[in-house]
């Protein structure tokens, strides 16, 4: 039910984020659990094990960590605390598509996490990681359980797969759907000054024209492409 203008396959295609996991534990009686504080630091950046991708995996200690509020969490009601482990640069991707010609309905996203074994290898090797170092002996006055994933749950790799792939969320750094590239290439939609192949007068500027998604938080590089965007559009 809608005229196509242009056919860019691209649109909506190479769907990008930095998947997020937790590895969460419950703390002993007396450990301080104040939701006024600082919960979340970043903790290390590694680069996994047979990765040629520079600083791919990010940990972040989330001290003061609560259940999805969608979900029935309250952001106050502290379960423990949680390991976040963000894949920084994943190979899956995955892809945005309308559900309606209606505007006000929102679109289909599938995010397609761990769909690749290479981001869930470097998915294990985290997990795993992590629970090595909430074991050590530094955190035996504070740490009380594992309680996600369980012992079952890390049992095999194929168990860890299915636990990445039912637990993988996102870290909210959506981006690469309408890619730029070259003409030459027939997944870009745009070219090097934002402008939409095919249609006159149209230009995209924010986060979805990254061909990947950066090894970092993306609302710097977004404002950055914002303000070079908007000097070579002024300029033409």
């Amino acid at each position: 039910g809608i005229k196509v203008i242009c056919d860019l396959p691209g649109v909506g295609q190479n769907l990008r984020d930095h998947p997020l996991i937790g590895v969460t534990w419950s703390m002993k009686d007396g450990h301080p659990m104040d939701p006024k504080n600082p919960r979340t630091q970043v903790m290390a950046r590694y680069t996994a094990t047979g990765s040629d991708i520079r600083n791919d995996i990010k940990f972040a200690m989330n001290s003061f960590a609560v259940d999805i509020v969608g979900y029935g969490g309250d952001v106050n009601e502290a379960v423990g605390m949680r390991i976040l482990i963000q894949l920084s640069l994943a190979k899956s991707s995955g892809e945005l598509t309308l559900a309606s010609p209606d505007v006000n309905v929102q679109p289909n996203l599938d995010f397609n996490y761990y769909d690749d074994e290479f981001d869930r290898m470097r998915g294990r090797e985290a997990v795993r990681r992590a629970i090595e170092i909430l074991s050590q002996r530094a955190f035996v006055d504070i740490v009380d359980a594992r309680i996600n994933p369980t012992d079952a749950d890390i049992s095999s790799d194929e168990k860890l797969d299915e636990w990445l792939l039912r637990n993988a969320t996102t870290n909210q750094h959506i981006s690469a759907t309408c890619k730029m590239g070259p003409e030459s290439d027939e997944m870009a939609v745009v070219n090097q000054y934002g402008t939409v192949y095919g249609v006159d007068n149209l230009s995209v500027v924010d986060a979805s024209i990254m061909p990947d998604c950066i090894r970092a938080n993306t609302n710097v590089t977004t404002m950055m492409i914002g303000e070079r965007m908007a000097d070579l559009i002024s300029g033409m």
